[in-house]
């Protein structure tokens, strides 16, 4: 509006978009969000308005002006990046390692007792009867020794339990929370096993309790 004397009559450039241009005169000066960010602000004027998708996830479309474009790697693969532009940069778990669900940041290493030998896998394969992987993240079935001693494998009845959390750092809580999630963690497992909290032992041997890894 020429002579205009009021700023109400500026018209804000959409969410999805930034312009630094002063005295625009046409929505041409708006620039969409890049593949891989996301801004839901209207009248942005700066590029760092549009937020990167986190990480697991990616974006395709320009634009964006919500999170709801970020889509999940699927499950099987992980991206350690943020503000990721196609699905190209989903990458397949290793070999002894795997990932079950999608939009993940890393993958879990198969524990002790399992193991697994391509990409790309949502889980690990058990080790035979009678026989044991001592070692975190093995890849091949052969890497499954005999039980020779009473140490070498779990208890008759007994399992052993990973649970991986997407988007936890579990070394950013205090003592006293990681307290409370293992308390709650081996009460939940318990429940689901039929069996007391007293027979989820942690690595350590203590009962009632879980070790919690690094995330």
């Amino acid at each position: 509006v020429r002579g205009a004397t009021r700023k109400d009559v500026c018209t804000a450039c959409p969410a999805g978009t930034w312009s630094d241009v002063a005295g625009a005169m046409t929505n041409r000066t708006c620039i969409a969000c890049s593949p891989g960010t996301w801004s839901g602000k209207h009248g942005a004027s700066t590029q760092s308005s549009c937020t990167k998708c986190r990480r697991g996830t990616y974006s395709d479309t320009p634009g964006a002006s919500s999170d709801g474009t970020c889509t999940a790697c699927p499950a099987g693969t992980f991206q350690p990046a943020l503000g990721q532009a196609n699905v190209s940069v989903c990458i397949p778990c290793a070999p002894g390692n795997y990932s079950v669900l999608p939009g993940v940041s890393f993958c879990a290493t198969c524990p002790p007792g399992t193991w697994s030998g391509d990409f790309a896998e949502t889980t690990c394969q058990l080790c035979p009867a009678g026989k044991w992987a001592t070692a975190s993240g093995s890849l091949r079935e052969d890497q499954c020794m005999p039980c020779q001693r009473p140490g070498d494998c779990l208890e008759d009845k007994a399992v052993e339990v990973s649970v991986v959390f997407s988007n936890l750092d579990a070394a950013a809580l205090s003592d006293g929370e990681r307290a409370a999630l293992g308390a709650a963690l081996a009460g939940d497992l318990a429940a689901a096993c039929d069996a007391g909290e007293a027979s989820v032992v942690d690595a350590r041997g203590a009962s009632a309790a879980v070790t919690l890894g690094p995330g």
